[in-house]
């Protein structure tokens, strides 16, 4: 009987310590995944905050930011980039980037001397699609067609503001083309 308690005895205190050494080596495993999602989050609130950065370059493109978080926190700002208006260079640029889970949504609202100028990116030459007229945006606008008839942009001109909005999803490029045309001047 004395021998069956010892026996009981250790192997409750055997088994103690294999716990005891599972849940070590489970919680080192979650610290060490933590730490990697802690990484990758960090590294994309670090992209994401120089993202901000570079659109906040632009008084269009902060104010264009600051409606699509307003209005459409689910999309998230992936990159942007600016280009400043130079003497060899007609033009202001800020191009974004954002993405809703799968779908994405990339533009560029470009700033031009005049409405001439601004009018002129219509007429550039492309090697694929056409053009609809599309003018529920801006001043003018149409709708790029890939060949085989299926949406791939929006374009439209406000003033002298130039606006190309790409995304496979034609409803999710419309909900930027209202938002960008409430950021431009009047």
């Amino acid at each position: 009987m004395l021998q069956q308690k010892r026996i009981l005895t250790i192997s409750f205190v055997a088994a103690s310590i294999m716990c005891l050494a599972v849940s070590s080596i489970l919680v080192s495993h979650s610290q060490t995944k933590n730490e990697v999602l802690g990484t990758d989050a960090q590294n994309q609130d670090r992209e994401n905050g120089e993202a901000r950065l570079e659109a906040a370059k632009s008084s269009i493109g902060s104010m264009t930011l600051q409606n699509i978080t307003a209005k459409n926190s689910h999309w998230k700002l992936q990159r942007a980039q600016h280009f400043e208006r130079r003497v060899d260079n007609n033009s202001e640029r800020i191009g974004m980037l954002f993405s809703n889970g799968e779908n994405r949504v990339g533009f560029d609202v470009i700033e031009l001397n005049s409405v001439k100028e601004a009018e002129a990116k219509f007429h550039g030459q492309r090697s694929y699609g056409g053009s609809v007229k599309f003018n529920q945006y801006g001043d003018k606008g149409d709708m790029l067609l890939h060949d085989n008839g299926k949406f791939m942009a929006l374009r439209f001109r406000q003033g002298n503001y130039f606006v190309q909005i790409f995304s496979p999803d034609q409803k999710a490029a419309e909900l930027f083309a209202a938002t960008i045309l409430e950021s431009l001047p009047k």
